[in-house]
C-alpha cells in the first residue's frame, strides 16, 4: 500500500488542470482516486474522471468529479504494476477488467505506471491474469496447461470470480522465463475464449519504481 504523503506528492507534481484521467481497475486506483478528489477541490483543477468501474465512479460522483467517456480524449492514465521491466512492458494481477485497462492504457496521451522496486526486472514473475468467456472455461484452462499451471480464479467465498463484462479470469503460472513478450502475447490470444491478456506489452510511457513512500526511479519511454 503506497502512504498518503506519497500520492499527495506525486498528485501535486503530475496532475495538470483540466486533465481527463483515467485510472485502472486495482484496488490502489480507489486509493489514489480518493487523494485525487480531495486535490482536485483544494487546488481547483477542474480534473474530470473516466470511469473504468462502478466504484470508480460512484466515489468520483461522491466528491463531485465530473465523469468522461472513454471516446473523449484521455490525458493521462495512471496504474499500477505487478511486474515491469525495462522494455515498458507490465503485469497487472489485480484487475476488475483487464479489457478495459488496456483500453484507456492505450488511448490515454500518456500512460504512467507504478511498480514496487523488488517487482522490477524481478526474477519471479506473477501469475498472469487472462480475462476468459464463460464459455468452454475449462477447455481454455487445458489449452494453457502447455504454458504452465492454470487456474480459474475464485472469490473469496469459492466463487468464480466475474470481471466488469461478468467474463472469468483464469490465471497463469509459466513454466518458463518470458523471453519475448509480444510472442507471448500473440500466442495466448490465438487461442480461441481468451479476450485479453494481462499483458501490457509496451505499454508505458512512464515507469516509477517506487517503495510505499518515494520514487526510487523514473523511467521515460523514447517516442
Amino acid at each position: 500500500m503506497l502512504s498518503t504523503y506519497f500520492i499527495q506528492k506525486f498528485l501535486k507534481q503530475k496532475i495538470v488542470p483540466k486533465s481527463t484521467i483515467a485510472l485502472g481497475t486495482s484496488s490502489v486506483s480507489l486509493q489514489v482516486l480518493k487523494e485525487l478528489a480531495i486535490h482536485n477541490v483544494i487546488n481547483d483543477l477542474d480534473l474530470k474522471l473516466v470511469p473504468t468501474s462502478t466504484d470508480i465512479a460512484h466515489l468520483a460522483h461522491e466528491f463531485n468529479i465530473r465523469l468522461s467517456p472513454i471516446n473523449h480524449k484521455i490525458d493521462l492514465c495512471i496504474d499500477f504494476a505487478d511486474y515491469a521491466d525495462s522494455y515498458f512492458n507490465y503485469i497487472k494481477t489485480s484487475t476488475q477488467s483487464l479489457i478495459r485497462d488496456k483500453m484507456v492504457a492505450k488511448y490515454a496521451k500518456e500512460n504512467m505506471v507504478f511498480a514496487y522496486e523488488e517487482d522490477f526486472n524481478a526474477q519471479n514473475i506473477p501469475a498472469i491474469p487472462l480475462e476468459v468467456s464463460r464459455f468452454g472455461t475449462h477447455l481454455i484452462e487445458k489449452e494453457l496447461f502447455a504454458f504452465g499451471d492454470a487456474k480459474i480464479r475464485t472469490t473469496k467465498l469459492g466463487q468464480r470470480y466475474k470481471t466488469l463484462e461478468t467474463n472469468y479470469i483464469i490465471d497463469l503460472k509459466l513454466n518458463t522465463k518470458i523471453l519475448d513478450f509480444d510472442d507471448l502475447d500473440y500466442k495466448l490470444n490465438t487461442i480461441p475464449g481468451i479476450l485479453e491478456t494481462g499483458l501490457f506489452v509496451s505499454y508505458a510511457d512512464k515507469l516509477f519504481t517506487v517503495n510505499k513512500t518515494k520514487i526510487k526511479e523514473e523511467l521515460n519511454k523514447i517516442r
